[in-house]
């Protein structure tokens, strides 16, 4: 993920898409050294959770 730099809702809907095709599968799908601007869109957008990993608690 750390290439993709720049990602229109068409890209945001194909994300959405295979996340809800891995997840009828009963899998998790977390995305991996996300890019900063993504990282920072998924932010802006609350869209983050369902391709980050939760975090750890004690």
């Amino acid at each position: 993920m750390a290439g993709l730099g720049f990602c229109d809702m068409t890209g945001l809907h194909a994300l959405r898409r295979l996340t809800d095709r891995i997840h009828a599968t009963c899998t998790v799908l977390h995305l991996a050294g996300m890019h900063p601007r993504l990282h920072h869109t998924l932010t802006l957008l609350n869209g983050l959770s369902p391709w980050t990993p939760p975090v750890l608690q004690d």
